[in-house]
């Protein structure tokens, strides 16, 4: 199977959980709490995370994004994967998998704010990208 269609299954399969907002708070849940009462964007894209890791995906190849939409007043998370085939994009808000440029001509309100990966994370402001310090391990 070419990787892409796996990824777009695995990215309608995730994103048929129910979406919840959190009304208080935020936590941040497993994938089986995600299917079993439903959560919200973040959880969304842990979810796909962590099933991306397990099918062997190297985590390297990913990004958590914290997203500014804006105008609306509204953060969003969503998962970012590095492919020998361009950036996808898995965002809950849309069926199926998205490139780069797809994402950005559907949701020309969105904004990078912070991306996260197994060994960092880093500020984005308009183009410019900053590497934020980590805890020591």
């Amino acid at each position: 199977r070419d990787a892409i269609e796996w990824v777009n299954k695995l990215q309608q399969g995730v994103s048929a959980a129910k979406y919840v907002d959190e009304i208080t708070g935020d936590s941040w849940l497993t994938s089986l709490e995600l299917f079993k009462r439903g959560g919200d964007c973040e959880d969304f894209a842990l979810a796909k995370w962590m099933f991306l890791v397990a099918l062997g995906v190297d985590p390297n190849t990913m990004r958590v994004v914290i997203i500014d939409m804006e105008g609306y007043g509204i953060y969003h998370a969503i998962l970012v994967l590095y492919t020998s085939k361009g950036v996808l994009v898995l965002d809950n808000r849309a069926l199926g998998v998205m490139t780069l440029e797809e994402a950005e001509r559907k949701f020309p309100y969105y904004r990078i704010m912070y991306s996260l990966g197994p060994n960092g994370w880093w500020k984005h402001k308009r183009g410019e990208v900053e590497e934020l310090p980590t805890a020591s391990r």
